[in-house]
């Protein structure tokens, strides 16, 4: 996953452009401009939560093609004070995509730099922001059954030219703790898959280690669960806007996994920080005003453009299903001790 996703050569995120229609998926800041709109929002809170700081940093993980930053940006600059205090780092690895990035923020690049690992300034308060980013981290698969656990591997048979999976069984040890207690107390039938990511580790230790020093908060938004005992297998292959199989487009799908949010606050915790209540994206964009966005927006469009925007925003906090985008996605905060826990996850 890592190689077919991130190889500078050959590597999905890095030799193409895979958002929108043309493309093989659509996020939700590329459906409806109000997404963002909201984010931006939440940060001017932030900002002024935090007593309206002369600077602070505004750092996005992996920023797709820069609409959502834009869009932040924008409605950030309506508050001038506040624009004027915020710095923008994009962590970004793919160059193809930061040249993507650079042309959509173009009237806010004075105030971007651009990273491919997070770039450590101790001296000004963060506040991190992703959307879509853990779930296209790697993660490692175990199947387990009733006397032994076994972890996935993606082999390759050179006589017939083709990749393959196959089980291999795991020393115990050789288990990451979190995941051991947590297929503790899992009851389900066996065998079960359960997935564990440990790039989603990582990456929040390194936000828990520039928050303790510099203090800040970090919001997540992605589509996944926050059940401590849920499993299963959620990896999946996209191209061209639908489901694929997994080894037929190597370099040329998207793949990714549902995020597990109860191992990321898990994860948070031990690295000394706290979070708050798990929202739906339905939740998050409802409490920070998006409704009224829409309406303020209904005093300046046509007929045509406001049912255009409206049908977006459905999309966006559709509740319908479990899998509709309201539902799925979740929204998670988290922030030093030292920085409380704010509106609306409090």
């Amino acid at each position: 996953m890592q190689f077919c996703l991130y190889d500078h050569e050959y590597g999905y995120y890095c030799t193409r452009n895979p958002f929108g229609l043309t493309g093989d998926f659509i996020t939700s800041p590329s459906i409806c401009p109000l997404f963002g709109e909201c984010l931006g929002i939440f940060v001017i809170h932030a900002w002024e939560s935090l007593g309206k700081p002369q600077n602070f940093e505004l750092i996005e993980m992996g920023a797709g093609q820069g609409v959502m930053m834009n869009d932040m940006l924008r409605i950030i600059k309506q508050t001038p004070q506040c624009y004027a205090a915020c710095h923008v780092q994009i962590v970004e690895i793919s160059h193809y995509l930061q040249k993507q990035q650079a042309h959509n923020v173009h009237s806010h690049i004075h105030k971007i730099r651009w990273s491919n690992t997070l770039l450590k300034d101790k001296s000004i308060m963060k506040i991190f922001v992703s959307n879509e980013f853990f779930d296209a981290l790697p993660v490692r698969q175990f199947v387990v059954d009733d006397t032994e656990i076994y972890e996935k591997y993606v082999l390759y048979n050179a006589e017939k030219d083709c990749f393959y999976e196959d089980n291999f069984i795991i020393d115990h040890k050789n288990i990451p703790v979190m995941l051991r207690k947590k297929i503790d107390h899992i009851q389900g039938q066996k065998p079960y898959v359960i997935e564990y990511n440990a790039f989603s580790d990582y990456h929040i230790r390194a936000i828990s280690n520039t928050l303790s020093t510099s203090k800040g908060l970090c919001l997540i938004v992605d589509y996944g669960y926050n059940d401590p005992h849920a499993y299963g297998n959620s990896f999946q292959s996209i191209k061209n806007n639908n489901y694929s199989k997994i080894f037929s487009d190597i370099g040329t799908s998207d793949y990714t996994s549902h995020v597990d949010f109860d191992m990321l606050i898990k994860a948070a915790s031990h690295s000394d920080m706290h979070s708050g209540n798990v929202l739906t994206q339905n939740e998050f964009l409802c409490k920070m005003g998006i409704n009224q966005l829409l309406t303020h927006y209904a005093q300046h469009i046509d007929k045509n453009a406001l049912k255009d925007l409206t049908e977006r925003k459905e999309r966006i906090t559709d509740t319908q299903t479990p899998s509709s985008m309201g539902n799925i996605f979740k929204c998670l905060y988290i922030s030093d001790k030292e920085t409380p826990i704010m509106y609306p996850f409090n």
